[in-house]
Formats: structure tokens, sequence, C-alpha cells
């Protein structure tokens, strides 16, 4: 049986942004989520924490909810596989533990398909050209907090190729955990061909620039 998971945001006893979750759960599978979480989901008062149900086509088979955690990321190593496929977010990520294994003591990959730059492996990313944020138009899936983004005009959707990456001045890390939010802003440098690093000044070390599951 092929299973999917959505991971939702729970910030201070608030389910932040259900409706894109649904939305997209309604794509290919015939679950309420809000009917579950009300029945079987004990909503913490305080805290942000992370809220991960486990569903297939026809019903809801479990969940967890634990306190967020971050993971500190500084670096990125860019990779190509032109057959990778996630387009639903699929409990099974051996596609990207299988390329994970390349990323040459990066703290994460970004991944490059057929010439365009989609995501890293756990969210999507977008790119300031000094007037906009942009979003890859080519995604490998399309993240509820992207969708929102380019709903409310924030962000914008278009081709992002590797040659990009030199013109781009900063980037940004968003999904479910991880809203729009300039402070998080990164400015970077690409080292040779394949490693993004990430400028970290002293003023800022303390968390602002901290990107995470």
């Amino acid at each position: 049986m092929c299973l999917f998971f959505e991971t939702i945001k729970v910030s201070n006893g608030e389910i932040c942004n259900l409706s894109f979750h649904q939305k997209r759960v309604a794509e290919h599978a015939e679950v309420e989520l809000l009917s579950y979480i009300k029945s079987h989901v004990v909503i913490p008062a305080l805290g942000v924490h992370k809220l991960r149900i486990t569903y297939s086509t026809k019903s809801i088979e479990s969940h967890s909810i634990d306190l967020y955690l971050s993971k500190k990321v500084e670096s990125l190593k860019i990779v190509v596989d032109n057959r990778i496929d996630y387009h639903k977010k699929y409990t099974d990520r051996t596609c990207f533990t299988d390329l994970m294994r390349g990323s040459e003591g990066c703290d994460d990959i970004l991944i490059i398909k057929g010439g365009s730059v989609t995501d890293i492996s756990f969210a999507n990313i977008i790119f300031f050209d000094g007037r906009r944020w942009i979003t890859s138009n080519s995604p490998l899936l399309e993240g509820t907090c992207r969708a929102r983004l380019i709903e409310q005009n924030i962000i914008t959707a278009q081709q992002i190729v590797v040659e990009d990456l030199k013109v781009y001045s900063k980037f940004m890390i968003i999904n479910a955990m991880l809203d729009f939010d300039v402070r998080r802003a990164v400015e970077y440098c690409i080292d040779g061909d394949d490693v993004i690093s990430f400028y970290l000044p002293n003023s800022v070390q303390n968390g602002a620039f901290v990107l995470g599951y």
C-alpha cells in the first residue's frame, strides 16, 4: 500500500494553514484532516510542534506530534538527478536518502532535474533577484507554503537554471514549518561549481539563518 504524509505546523495551539494541506491531500486521497485531528490529536497549547499525519488514498493510518527542533544547515551540495520523481509527499523518501550519500560532507543537497533547479531534500527554495522572490516552476513537490505564497503574490514561479544561481543574491528555505520571513534570507556564494556556502555574519549567528526540518 502506498502511503503519504503531511507535516503540519502547530503554533501555540493553532493548526496553521490547514486548508492548503487539505487541498493537497484531496488531489489523491479521500480523507478529511480536520475531522481526524479533532477526534484523535491532542494539540499542545504552547510552543511550536510538528504534526505528522500518515495516510493512504482511503484512510488516515497514524499520526505523531512532536516539539519542533530545527536542524542547522550551512552548505548545500548541487546534485543532478534527471529521473527523480517526488510529485506526491510519499513516506518512501529513498530517492532523497540515495542522493544525500553524494552530499560530500555538505549539510543538504540542491537537486537539479532537466537543467532546472528544483528543491532541497526537505523543502522548497526561493531566490531573491534584487526585486522579487522567485521559486522554481518545476519543483519536485509543490509545497503548501509555496502554494500559499504564490497565491498571495509574495513569490513568483519561473524557470531557474543552474547559471541563475550566480545571479541571485539571496535564498530562503520554505516549507510548512518554515514560513516566509526576510530575517531568514541567506546570502550565499558558490564554491567551485557545485557547493553553495552561506554567509553567516556574526551579528546574526544566533538563529536568524538557521534552516531546518
